[in-house]
């Protein structure tokens, strides 16, 4: 490791100016630990964060809207509602204090909430346009069509039948999530009065001793809804409810096929109609069907790893990983250590002292690689690299070298991040404060490697109207590795924040614009030729940096059919439609309180930490709040949230209704519920503390601490192998990978691959090593 005297951070000092007043350092502890902190004075605070939410002058409007509703002056208030709407129609409305809609679909939402009379004036006014939509988006099957009615006219007498054509055309596209989410909004009755689909809302209720509550509370709303759902439809709900049904038998979810059945014998017993290309009565349509589906064959896993957490949907469930004992290559590949890059506390100006860590670290594990058609892929700040599988050597090219970032004429190219001293070049941070620590992830979709390259540094205290070094790339792999993607920053001010995903066509990735609040923000760009599509602001909030120097951040974007989800970690979380950018909702959370000091909450270390989706579901464990909490992915309602688990770091996976959690420990929670159900170790003084981030496989947990990989059965909590012994390549765990029956190791400085068989006797040679990225010295 290189070590930074005293007389070359004088030296920075005076040839900069920017050191002067010096700065304080902070890297935080490695039990605890992938994050590091710099900061003078050693305290922040975060505030709410701040939204795009629309002008006094525009709730004034809306207030006048709401006293002609009162009046019972429809038409003034209808023409006034469409007046507004098309104001301000992207800003951002409060529905309650934690919820909020563009005001667009807020004013959509008012109109939902009209009486017979005030919907009748609406519809006298938007019916004929919406017919007309309406019928050419089911002639030419268009769901754009389709949609608009939902966007300029849902309340018309053709919004519910949007919705059930929308659901129709999802369905045949294996689209789920889109079925379910055109279906539930045809009536408020399809969900609990506080928005709850049936699945979660009736989890552990027993329907024989209580139906009668159920019932009553279910069907009688005393007031109207906080989600957008059709008012007043004549569509019948049975049909909508045994439609519901078919989706989740489709999507292979049988225990929730099989509560919402036992809920429809209840409500419809004599219903009748077609499904599934039979006519007659539902309920032993449904039976049967359900009954034959449990004998489908299951959909294969994919046996590769193409995204960071395996799918866009960030949970997916390895195939079963068998007997991986042995290291499968001769010798681990080294990685670029991110510790090289080790900051220290600095005296302020005129202060003495010795240089020295604030306190001890382990080494931080920055690497995520995937696994794509028998070849590893791993990144670093200005290379993407390959390695065969099965052996560890170099694939695609002689080096495996499949891309490389051209060095900064002058320089030594970018630096692997941005501290307080000099960087490449010859530049010079401004001092204040540092925080975050790199990660690399990639994407694969459609034959192309995506992966961002370049600094390290997402938010900057200064920017330039210069562009940054900083790219997103896409690398075709069917093409002998050539370039195809390449995207820049608009100015200094912008940078990507994190790798981008990709549905084929388009593109998707988290931008951070640096200002005295960073600034979140979701793009999407043109696969084929790089051409951006639309870019839509989130919110801006407070961070570790606060607008004081360099910091590094690394926000995932979660895809699941035509919706983008984002966790900013800034206090919000938000839903965006893929095709305009279009904010579907977005939920404000309480982040951690007043000022904070070191050492920091163990939330921290979220990161990366995207959204994970489930089954309508939504979990989010940010890094600026110890709470992990459940959305409905459809509307944004809160379904649960938890303060039981805050050493949780990582967000596993979903196995059979249950949410594993890694940290400190392994915790598994009732995803529907929020209950914990078991913690492993029970005890903080086991001795076994997790370090770096596992994964599910089959119905197994593969769990690492510093120098084992534990194996347990996601539902018990019970140990299913022996642990494998790491200890001779690492003390400070590991990421892992699981991908054609190898167990990838990622620790700070190697990759390694375990498997059922040792590696063959051959001669033995070194795989060649990667050069040093330059760092400051």
């Amino acid at each position: 490791m290189r070590q930074m005297t005293t007389q070359s951070i004088n030296h920075a000092a005076k040839s900069s100016r920017l050191l002067a007043i010096g700065a304080a350092l902070l890297l935080t502890s490695g039990v605890r630990g992938q994050q590091f902190l710099i900061g003078n004075p050693n305290e922040f605070e975060l505030t709410a964060p701040q939204l795009d939410k629309i002008s006094g002058t525009t709730e004034a409007r809306l207030e006048q809207v709401r006293a002609l509703v009162a009046d019972k002056k429809w038409d003034e208030a209808v023409d006034t509602l469409h007046d507004v709407a098309a104001s301000d129609a992207d800003r951002l409305v409060a529905v309650n204090e934690s919820t909020f809609l563009p005001l667009s679909a807020y004013c959509q939402l008012e109109l939902s909430r009209l009486p017979a009379a005030g919907l009748a004036a609406y519809r006298r006014r938007q019916d004929a346009i919406a017919e007309k939509w309406y019928r050419d988006g089911v002639t030419s099957r268009d769901p754009a069509l389709l949609g608009r009615v939902l966007d300029e006219a849902f309340c018309s007498s053709w919004g519910d039948d949007a919705l059930v054509a929308l659901g129709e055309l999802a369905l045949e596209r294996a689209d789920y999530a889109g079925a379910r989410r055109a279906w539930q909004a045809i009536s408020p009755q399809l969900r609990d009065p506080l928005g709850r689909p049936e699945w979660v809302a009736l989890a552990y209720v027993d329907l024989s001793q209580h139906w009668s509550q159920v019932a009553s509370r279910w069907q009688v709303r005393k007031t109207a809804p906080d989600w957008l759902a059709y008012p007043d439809t004549n569509i019948d709900l049975a049909d909508v409810r045994a439609r519901l049904i078919l989706v989740s038998i489709r999507e292979g979810d049988f225990d929730r096929a099989k509560l919402e059945l036992e809920v429809f014998r209840r409500l419809h017993p004599q219903a009748v109609g077609r499904i599934a290309g039979e006519e007659g009565p539902y309920v032993p349509a449904l039976e049967r069907l359900l009954k034959s589906a449990r004998d489908w064959p299951a959909a294969p896993r994919d046996s590769d790893w193409r995204t960071f957490a395996l799918s866009p949907t960030r949970n997916a469930a390895a195939p079963l990983v068998v007997g991986v004992r042995y290291p499968a290559w001769h010798e681990p590949v080294r990685l670029p250590s991110v510790d090289d890059h080790r900051l220290v506390r600095i005296p302020p100006a005129g202060v003495t002292g010795k240089l020295e860590p604030i306190r001890e670290t382990d080494r931080f594990l920055a690497y995520h690689p995937l696994v794509v058609d028998g070849r590893v892929f791993f990144n670093d700040p200005r290379r993407i690299q390959a390695l065969d599988l099965s052996t560890g050597k170099p694939a695609l090219t002689a080096s495996g070298t499949l891309y490389q970032l051209d060095a900064v004429p002058g320089g030594e190219g970018p630096a692997v991040i941005a501290p307080a001293i000099i960087l490449g070049n010859g530049r010079v941070s401004i001092a204040g404060a540092v925080a975050g620590v790199p990660r690399y992830t990639m994407t694969y979709a459609n034959g192309v490697l995506y992966a961002r390259v370049g600094e390290d540094a997402t938010g900057h205290s200064q920017t330039t109207g210069q562009r940054r070094e900083e790219r997103l790339v896409g690398i075709d792999l069917r093409r002998e590795g050539l370039l195809t993607f390449e995207v820049k920053p608009d100015d200094g001010s912008w940078s990507f924040d994190g790798a981008p995903i990709c549905d084929g066509q388009r593109v998707y990735v988290a931008m951070r614009r640096s200002d005295v609040k960073p600034h979140v923000f979701v793009a999407s760009f043109d696969a084929a030729t790089g051409r951006r599509l639309w870019r839509t602001s989130i919110a801006a909030g407070d961070t570790p940096s606060s607008g004081r120097g360099e910091e590094v951040t690394h926000d995932l974007l979660t895809l699941v059919g035509d919706r983008i989800y984002v966790n900013t970690n800034l206090g919000v979380v938000a839903a965006v439609a893929t095709a305009d950018g279009q904010i579907a909702w977005l939920r404000r959370y309480d982040r951690v309180p007043g000022t904070i000091r070191e050492p920091t909450p163990l939330c921290f270390d979220r990161d990366p930490s995207p959204c994970m989706y489930d089954r309508g579901m939504l979990f989010v464990a940010p890094a600026d709040a110890p709470t992990i909490f459940a959305l409905d992915a459809d509307t944004g309602q809160t379904l649960w949230a938890t303060n039981q688990l805050g050493d949780a770091v990582n967000l596993l996976g979903v196995v059979d209704g249950i949410l594993i959690a890694g940290g400190n420990r392994l915790a598994s929670v009732d995803a529907r519920s929020g209950r914990v159900r078991f913690v492993w170790p029970e005890s903080d003084s086991a001795g076994i503390r997790g370090f770096g981030r596992g994964l599910v496989a089959g119905h197994e947990v593969f769990w690492p601490s510093r120098d084992k990989i534990y194996v347990l059965d996601a539902v018990t909590g019970q140990q299913t192998r022996k642990p494998i012994d790491i200890a001779a390549y690492t003390n400070c765990g590991a990421n892992l990978v699981a991908a054609d029956g190898y167990l990838l190791l990622a620790t700070h400085d190697q990759l390694m691959a375990f498997g059922s068989l040792p590696a063959p006797p051959t001669e033995r040679k070194e795989v060649p090593k990667q050069p040093e990225v330059a760092v400051a010295q």
